[in-house]
């Protein structure tokens, strides 16, 4: 998230980030302007399969 934000603003890089799991939630700190949520989102739908299929101990998918 960080890359593609700082691709498209160099201070992006600065923002905070981060993800974790507490239970069986996946939680993810979106920086706190609503443009780079909207930029942000398309990025963790895409990669929330995975995270969830790990988080239910699936295998890598391939």
């Amino acid at each position: 998230m960080r890359r593609r934000s700082a691709a498209e603003k160099p201070t992006g890089m600065l923002s905070r980030g981060i993800s974790g799991i507490a239970e069986a939630a996946f939680i993810v700190n979106l920086p706190g302007s609503p443009a780079a949520v909207e930029a942000g989102m398309p990025l963790v739908i895409a990669v929330a399969p995975h995270a969830l299929g790990q988080l239910r101990g699936e295998d890598h998918l391939r």
